[in-house]
């Protein structure tokens, strides 16, 4: 199963993020750079991609050891469970 979601549109391009999911706690995330045509004939199309790729991997890679901490939290022998951030209004929604 494979699931699309398209997400985080700029002016000039779109990430479109595919996800495979393995097992229950593993999954693979492939992330396309979607630009118009006009982009790709630009003279510094490649470094302006690799520049992308680099800023979004940071980021991905930044949140993903966030999560792992959340995710090794939730498992902890003496977690409890408490009420979600005011902040994170969607997450609550889902949650609830």
């Amino acid at each position: 199963m494979t699931s699309d979601i398209s997400s985080t549109v700029f002016a000039r391009r779109v990430l479109r993020y595919k996800i495979h999911p393995h097992i229950h706690d593993r999954l693979l995330l492939k992330i396309h750079l979607c630009v118009p045509e006009s982009t790709l004939k630009l003279p510094d199309v490649d470094q302006m991609i690799e520049e992308a790729a680099t800023a979004v991997g940071v980021i991905h890679h930044e949140n993903i050891e966030a999560y792992d901490l959340v995710w090794r939290g939730l498992y902890a022998p003496l977690k409890r469970q408490g009420g979600l951030s005011s902040l994170k209004r969607s997450a609550r929604h889902l949650n609830q």
